[in-house]
């Protein structure tokens, strides 16, 4: 018997044939065209709305629309993804972006991308939880402080409408500066929640240490050869600070291929290098000091002391250097912040002593509290993250951001303790940079930077803090299965 190869396959026609008949062939063809017809006229549409966009609107929001659209979709299959790339790009103030502004406020800043794609994960991780049914969040010891830091937060955005001082200069006591200054608190607790929950696997969370290293090389490169930066990073001695407490935590910790261990240590050196070039620079000194200090505690006591003692004698012999560093900060009015520290509490105590006088509020009322004046102007913030939180949120606020570090500290020594072999470098790294920047904001306004004074741009850094805790909280969660060699970077992977 014969069998016949048909290039189409039969089709009836209603009257027990198998030939199309012509009105069918006609609809085949209207079809086929017609599909063609709706893409060609999709993507005509497309073109015309991209273009419009184009004339109407600023190209930039454009193409990052179109690059968070597609960033998003990567997102929702893979959350990870996006935590990991938002280590990348935290650190670079690139783009433009809306202003959060008002003519009546003289200090600039639009929201950077470090705020936008932090806001935009956060929603998509919240968005995921809600349609998945999956709202339980990881246990640790920070989560309460920070929640509870959180709602002070918001209870003394919401006082402040209320309870005021009506002798403030009121052309600089502005609701949009306000709810900037409570987002940024806000989005530092989010994205140590975000890297907490979303980084349940050994391997992503051991991957933080390519982006990290990565922008640590950047640094240290750009500012050791003193040629501008491609995109600037905010406080580039910071940037280095924590870039070093992941490498040098990773070499202490885990034991690298060769090759990965020498381009480990020439970028550690590099960074050190940054960190250590500015010594009029006390925030800097302090931070870098003691995230290396505290990451030698955690491998060793005795080296510890033994660093502490040689430190101690060399401070003997250094002090023409101390002597100078102290008349480089005098000259510069640093000793002015005794001063500005008693005005955030004479803010607060005359104000509202419970909740302060509200998150962003500083400025405005430092014209009328500010002690310490250069002709018309006087400080924007009191250059102190426990002053400035004591002055906008009161004791209460005060007392959530103490218990945040203690809760941070005991977070960072529980993850050490119980996390893998492979995943303690993350835990040490986490405790050592929230020291290091806890002690330093003394000085400054860098663990919760202050929208006065940069801290849209300081935020870049600052976000670090909180996503390696998060990332700690992680390691200390995720299960067993991921062995030391399976779980590392294949890159930095460790030997046997």
């Amino acid at each position: 018997m014969k069998v016949y190869e048909m290039s189409e396959p039969l089709r009836y026609d209603g009257y027990g044939t198998s030939a199309a008949s012509p009105a069918q062939r006609l609809a085949d063809w209207l079809y086929t065209q017609g599909s063609r017809g709706a893409m060609v006229a999709a993507i005509l549409i497309a073109g015309y709305a991209i273009a419009l966009l184009t004339i109407k609107f600023n190209p930039y929001y454009a193409v990052i629309g179109m690059i968070c659209l597609a960033f998003g979709i990567a997102v929702a299959y893979k959350p990870e993804f996006g935590a990991l790339a938002y280590f990348a790009i935290a650190p670079l103030a690139f783009g433009e972006s809306p202003q959060v502004e008002s003519s009546n406020s003289d200090y600039s800043a639009g929201v950077l991308p470090a705020e936008i794609i932090l806001g935009f994960l956060l929603m998509i991780w919240f968005a995921r939880m809600v349609l998945t049914g999956r709202a339980k969040i990881v246990p640790s010891h920070l989560n309460k402080p920070l929640l509870t830091l959180g709602a002070v937060v918001l209870a003394s955005l919401a006082c402040s409408r209320f309870i005021y001082d009506p002798a403030i200069h009121q052309a600089h006591y502005l609701f949009i500066t306000q709810v900037a200054e409570a987002g940024l608190f806000l989005l530092a607790i989010g994205a140590f929640f975000l890297t907490a929950n979303l980084l349940k696997n050994p391997k992503w969370i051991n991957a933080t240490i390519y982006p990290v290293a990565a922008i640590g090389a950047y640094v240290a490169v750009f500012k050791l050869l003193d040629i501008p930066m491609i995109v600037a990073t905010p406080k580039s001695v910071f940037v280095a600070t924590v870039a070093a407490a992941y490498i040098f935590s990773w070499l202490l910790f885990n034991r690298p291929k060769a090759g990965a261990t020498l381009v480990l240590v020439v970028i550690l050196a590099g960074c050190l290098a940054v960190a250590y070039r500015s010594l009029d620079w006390i925030s800097g000194l302090i931070t870098i000091t003691l995230v290396l200090l505290t990451l030698i505690l955690f491998k060793s006591k005795k080296v510890f002391a033994g660093v502490v003692i040689a430190l101690l004698i060399a401070a003997i012999f250094a002090n023409p250097v101390f002597k100078s560093m102290y008349d480089e900060s005098a000259a510069q009015g640093d000793f002015d912040r005794f001063g500005i520290w008693s005005d955030a509490a004479n803010m607060a105590w005359q104000t509202n002593p419970i909740l302060g006088i509200g998150p962003g509020n500083y400025y405005s009322y430092s014209f009328k509290f500010g002690s310490i004046w250069y002709g018309n102007l006087t400080y924007t913030t009191a250059h102190n993250n426990y002053a400035q939180v004591g002055a906008e949120m009161g004791l209460l606020g005060l007392f959530a951001l103490l218990w945040v570090i203690v809760g941070g500290i005991r977070t960072g020594l529980d993850a050490f303790k119980n996390a893998n072999p492979d995943l303690k470098w993350i835990a040490a790294a986490a405790t050592a940079i929230l020291v290091g920047f806890a002690a330093s904001s003394m000085f400054g306004d860098y663990m919760f930077p202050n929208r006065a004074n940069n801290g849209l741009f300081l935020f870049c850094i600052s976000v670090f803090i909180w996503l390696t805790l998060g990332a700690a909280v992680a390691a200390r969660n995720v299960s067993d299965e991921g062995v030391i060699d399976q779980a590392a970077p294949p890159l930095f992977r460790a030997k046997r």
